[in-house]
């Protein structure tokens, strides 16, 4: 094929209209960026800032088309937040693009409280370093977030619906990793050396805590709220440092525990390792290896 002719092909394809899925998201597009009542692919590819001409929508429920936004060089803080009918969109072009402006107060995606499905962020990209990222996207779960990274920014996935799900790799616990966790009853962390305050508080259905045997360090304030019918499981024996918070059930290895005690100062209800299991039969197994 000559050069020409594939020059050719591609403008006639630039020139071509885009079948938006999302007749709001079209309305959106075109009367900023494109002309005669259309936008076509060209013109797509050349926007380079979205101008938070989506934030507060709602009345969007999707936006796939996202993808074809080639040419933007940032998102900016609060991009599509509290768009509240979303429930779909792909930012699998976007996923490692910086985030500019106050992103600290105003999440891309917070208070997008319909999002189920967003494409583009189960493996790592730069949307988990920025606070607030996930705030209140109540409907996404660990099906569309990527679970394995050694840290997250403090309150990136806070209210977010994940269900019990194991942070295999997860070391730093940042403040507020784990603000609400709506849907889940467990959440394991194996290799944790950290943990700061100001998670898993609210946390209505969550039952346990699996904490492995790395942790070096616990902030319990603001953790559970001292609920009796819920636990934190923790089988590290080399636990150095310790904030404590409210009394909520936890379990330690029995060669420790006048150790913990000396160190949980405000909490009261520290038990036994070996007495989990007794009193709470019904619950999972302690998944790695661990000693009494």
């Amino acid at each position: 094929m000559s050069l020409l002719r594939r020059r050719l092909m591609q403008q006639n394809f630039g020139n071509q209209r885009i079948p938006f899925q999302d007749a709001e998201v079209e309305r959106i597009c075109v009367e900023n960026w494109g002309a005669n009542g259309k936008i076509t692919y060209s013109q797509v590819m050349a926007v380079t800032d979205l101008k938070l001409k989506f934030k507060g929508n709602t009345r969007i429920r999707s936006f796939n088309e996202l993808v074809l936004f080639r040419g933007l060089t940032s998102l900016n803080a609060g991009e599509f937040q509290d768009c509240t009918a979303l429930e779909e969109m792909d930012v699998s072009q976007q996923k490692n693009l910086s985030v500019v402006g106050n992103y600290w107060e105003h999440g891309v995606f917070q208070g997008c409280t319909s999002l189920s499905r967003l494409h583009g962020v189960k493996e790592d990209c730069k949307l988990y370093d920025y606070e607030f990222t996930f705030k209140n996207c109540f409907a996404l779960s660990e099906d569309y977030l990527y679970l394995n990274r050694s840290s997250y920014t403090r309150s990136v996935m806070e209210n977010v619906g994940i269900n019990s799900a194991n942070f295999r790799d997860l070391k730093s616990v940042a403040p507020s990793t784990f603000g609400k966790v709506l849907r889940g009853e467990y959440i394991y962390l194996p290799v944790a050396r950290e943990i700061h305050d100001y998670n898993f508080f609210f946390s209505n259905n969550l039952k346990g805590v699996f904490i492995g045997n790395s942790l070096e360090y616990i902030n319990f304030s603001w953790t559970f709220l001292g609920s009796s019918n819920k636990y934190i499981v923790l089988t590290s024996k080399k636990l150095g440092r310790v904030v404590s918070g409210y009394p909520t059930p936890v379990y330690v290895p029995d060669s420790v525990i006048e150790e913990y005690k000396s160190k949980f100062t405000t909490i009261t209800d520290i038990r036994k390792l070996s007495d989990f299991k007794n009193d709470f039969p019904d619950e999972p197994e302690i998944p790695w290896k661990y000693e009494l």
